[in-house]
């Protein structure tokens, strides 16, 4: 299986792209077009995104920050169509990440949510809910540490509870080594996390992507409901 990672720091940030092959059951092959502080217009014109979507990809991941210089809900919106119009015109699936707010910016993440439910039920495409993971247990474990200094990027633990949402939103997984990639000054160290840890982490990723999918259903279209 091939996944394209298209996004900006909250994607190649930790190598996360790269935590998600490490720790899936499946053989997978991970490619990322990401710099900072790109959004999904910006990836929009680019022809290196046209050139990748026809290489043989399954999968695609569009992600686009929910802080400055977070385009406008109209943008969005709007490029969020064109871009899923994009891979599906490529024979590739798409899917949407749900983002994540700054620390304590909760009613920016109520704002997010609902501008990719609508890209959701507009173009009937499966959204990732790393947001609502992130700031779930940031609110109930901050001793967690999932931000960095910036409260806009996620340490490498963050990373890995990306990494885990996304193998088992799209793949069911539900059994992880617990690899981690830590950044080390020019390079990137592997670690591994402790089995109670693990399998804390599993637990509270597997019960809010249940009740994240839970709450919408395909009927001619999706519908969100809140969380």
């Amino acid at each position: 299986m091939k996944i394209l990672f298209v996004g900006n720091s909250h994607t190649y940030m930790n190598d996360m792209p790269e935590m998600v092959r490490i720790n899936s059951s499946e053989k997978l092959e991970v490619t990322m077009l990401a710099r900072p502080a790109i959004t999904f217009h910006d990836h929009l014109e680019s022809m290196e995104l046209q050139f990748a979507l026809k290489q043989g990809y399954d999968f695609v991941i569009f992600q686009q920050a929910s802080h400055e210089p977070c385009p406008s809900k109209e943008a969005t919106l709007h490029d969020a169509k064109a871009l899923i119009e994009l891979a599906r015109s490529c024979g590739v699936m798409p899917y949407i990440m749900i983002p994540w707010s700054q620390r304590n910016y909760d009613d920016d993440f109520k704002t997010t949510k609902d501008i990719y439910h609508q890209v959701m039920m507009d173009n009937l495409v499966d959204g990732i809910p790393v947001g609502y993971v992130i700031n779930r247990l940031s609110h109930q474990n901050p001793e967690l540490e999932l931000f960095q200094s910036d409260n806009q990027h996620l340490t490498s633990l963050g990373s890995y509870l990306e990494s885990i949402t996304i193998l088992n939103t799209i793949f069911f997984e539900t059994k992880f080594p617990g690899k981690l990639i830590y950044p080390n000054q020019s390079s990137f160290e592997e670690h591994q996390l402790d089995e109670r840890l693990i399998d804390f982490l599993t637990k509270e990723v597997v019960h809010t992507v249940e009740r994240f999918k839970s709450n919408y259903c395909v009927c001619g279209k999706r519908e969100i409901l809140d969380d």
